[in-house]
């Protein structure tokens, strides 16, 4: 009875082994492939970063556009 209680559970101790192994490996090739993500976002940001200080100067131009050609047609700006 003991025997048969040990042997079973060592081989539920071994079935918990082949899996926190596999969960390592896992974990470990999950991680590799996020290793280059940081410097893709690293860059991201820096590239946000710089275009952050374009924003109001775009956005000026935009509404001055949409002002000029929005309202009126051609043919009326050009009889004004």
């Amino acid at each position: 009875s003991d025997y048969n209680g040990a042997v079973a559970k060592q081989q539920s101790l071994e079935q918990q082994k082949a899996n926190c192994e596999v969960k390592l490996l896992n974990a470990e090739k999950l991680l590799g492939g996020l290793g280059g993500e940081k410097s893709r976002w690293t860059d991201t940001v820096a590239s946000l970063a710089a275009n952050y200080d374009l924003i109001p100067g775009d956005c000026i131009v935009a509404a001055s556009m949409v002002s000029y050609a929005g309202p009126f047609t051609s043919e009326y700006r050009v009889m004004l």
